[in-house]
């Protein structure tokens, strides 16, 4: 991807997401990956699947990613892609790097969605979710939403999961789409997209909840699908990805940030290279920033991931403010969300 340092003034348009994906640039220590490696990479991902084998003629399966994006509300003010982070800590991803709230409500998401469906399905070890769904999440904030839609991809046949949720909720339809809402405490409806996707609606939307999902339906796709999708596909390490319009507040700072971005990758040996952006208002802001970020106080639940917070580089670069820490695969340990970590056998 081109390294894109758009200027943006005080008068922001909130859904011009496509500019946040290259907002700080690729990782300039990453190369992407040779030709053949993408190639071989996305047959995989396209491999059909053995019902397929059995039909010769079938389409081969669509790539998660592509298919997730499809989905994405070409309205959304703040987006998120995570895959292979079933586990991941959000909070302390966004404790360690410095995340305004809407970022890091973003990573946070889909750890907390992994745990809430273990309690929906019953399944005494969260890692029996995994036997359910894919391992990439979609998760955007609609600009008509109060929270935040998530959208998953199902590794085993829709009428399976149905059957498993029977008793536990009710079924109907609405506006094409088949929704099923839970008695018990979990607190999205599942909105049954087509035959292997199923979108997760906040229960605390105004009427249905549907409208960002008839609008990826009906309507043109935003700019930042087709962003995302490349970058997802040309960078293969990268398993999170998230970026919010705003202005939006930081805790940390004195001034709002304009726009954010955050990235995380899993490098060879079980390295975490972390990335974020800010986009301020103006050069000054940005200088004031990096210093404010530099003794920011972190309210950190140990020593060490003071330390590791600790570590991350703040630099200013005109009106962007850029972080990057990579945690050694020793201490990558604290990315890990307790409730969902594998039991010791």
């Amino acid at each position: 991807m081109p390294n894109m340092k758009p200027q943006f003034t005080s008068r922001l348009r909130p859904l011009a997401l496509a500019a946040l994906v290259s907002l700080a640039g690729c990782s300039k220590t990453s190369a992407p990956p040779p030709d053949d490696a993408v190639a071989a990479t996305t047959a995989a991902d396209a491999a059909v699947s053995p019902s397929d084998e059995a039909a010769p003629n079938a389409a081969p399966r669509t790539p998660t990613n592509a298919t997730l994006l499809a989905w994405l509300d070409p309205d959304a003010t703040s987006i998120g892609y995570v895959r292979n982070e079933l586990t991941l800590h959000g909070e302390r991803l966004s404790m360690i790097f410095g995340l305004p709230p809407n970022l890091e409500a973003i990573v946070k998401a889909p750890s907390d969605l992994q745990w809430g469906l273990g309690v929906l399905l019953g399944a005494d070890d969260p890692a029996t979710v995994n036997e359910w769904f894919d391992d990439d999440m979609l998760v955007m904030r609609p600009r008509v939403a109060n929270g935040l839609y998530l959208v998953r991809r199902l590794e085993r046949p829709r009428d399976d999961l149905k059957k498993a949720l029977a008793g536990k909720g009710t079924l109907s339809e609405s506006e094409g789409f088949e929704v099923f809402r839970p008695r018990s405490a979990f607190p999205f409806n599942l909105v049954f997209l087509e035959d292997d996707v199923v979108a997760f609606v906040p229960l605390q939307e105004i009427g249905s909840g549907l409208s960002p999902l008839t609008a990826a339906r009906d309507l043109p796709a935003s700019p930042a699908e087709a962003e995302i999708l490349e970058a997802l596909t040309q960078d293969r390490e990268l398993s999170v990805l998230a970026i919010a319009a705003g202005p939006m507040t930081h805790l940390d700072l004195a001034h709002d940030v304009g726009r954010a971005r955050a990235s995380l990758r899993r490098r060879e040996g079980g390295v975490a290279d972390g990335e974020v952006a800010f986009q301020m208002l103006g050069t000054d802001e940005a200088k004031l920033a990096v210093d404010e970020l530099a003794k920011r106080t972190v309210f950190a639940e140990s020593e060490r991931m003071k330390e590791i917070a600790a570590k991350v580089a703040f630099t200013a670069e005109g009106e962007v403010v850029s972080g990057r820490l990579q945690i050694p695969a020793a201490d990558a340990d604290v990315l890990i969300d307790p409730r969902l970590r594998a039991p010791t056998p």
